[in-house]
């Protein structure tokens, strides 16, 4: 049996991707909900636009949520996907988090575009340390991928 989860159980730092028409996606609504429309409040006052590589950490004492523009939802690609990916778990890394959610809404999710993601993710949290004598603790991560199901 399929259990549904919401990005608030499942990860104590949620990443979520926006597009540069601003329209939030269900889940995104979601979580813009249970932050007190703190997403909402961002793009209303322009401090957030969704262009591509464009993010910001918002710091809540629910959660961290850190937002990602993608750009224009015509052009997304593997790579753009990758980017967003990695640019969470990087986040993820540095905020020390045991586990987060990578949300991202699209209704012809491929499997390309789920192996990108997790190229990215593992990407981001890459440490090359073999020279290094100090090494640092790496703290295991688990991410979730939160995808919408196609509808028919």
């Amino acid at each position: 049996m399929k259990k549904k989860f919401t990005a608030f159980e499942i990860g104590s730092f949620i990443s979520t991707t926006i597009y540069d028409d601003l329209s939030l996606s269900p889940n995104t609504r979601k979580i813009d909900k249970q932050i007190g429309n703190l997403i909402s409040r961002i793009i209303k006052n322009k401090e957030f636009t969704g262009k591509s590589n464009e993010s910001i950490l918002l710091r809540t004492p629910q959660t961290n949520v850190l937002l990602i523009g993608l750009g224009n939802k015509k052009c997304i690609s593997n790579d753009k996907l990758r980017d967003a990916a990695a640019k969470a778990s990087i986040t993820a890394k540095n905020l020390k988090t045991k586990s987060f959610s990578f949300n991202h809404d699209i209704s012809d999710m491929t499997n390309d575009y789920v192996e990108a993601v997790v190229q990215g993710s593992e990407l981001g949290l890459y440490n090359f340390n073999v020279y290094k004598s100090n090494k640092k603790d790496f703290r295991p991560l688990t991410m979730n991928i939160i995808i919408k199901n196609k509808t028919k």
